[in-house]
């Protein structure tokens, strides 16, 4: 989806999927292979080693906020969520 939409703005995009786990995906990201992709917060605030947060809004800054070190910046929800597990 990001890819056509940035194709569709008329902006350059490479589609790839080689990476396998949020893991990769997050080294990938830190190491300027990948520019963008999709995670929840959930998933962001287990791979720095933040207990989970109940509420969306505290999760989001809390994920801002440990990323932006890096130069990762966490967009606006996409809305879903996966609340079930």
């Amino acid at each position: 989806m990001f890819a056509l939409l940035a194709s569709e703005a008329g902006v350059p995009e490479t589609r790839m999927i080689p990476f396998g786990n949020t893991f990769d995906l997050q080294e990938a990201l830190k190491g300027g292979e990948i520019d963008i992709y999709p995670e929840y917060t959930g998933t962001g605030l287990a791979m720095m080693g933040v207990p989970t947060i109940s509420s969306g809004e505290l999760a989001l800054q809390k994920v801002r906020d440990l990323f932006s070190p890096y130069g990762a910046v966490w967009l606006d929800p996409l809305g879903f969520n996966n609340s079930y597990v």
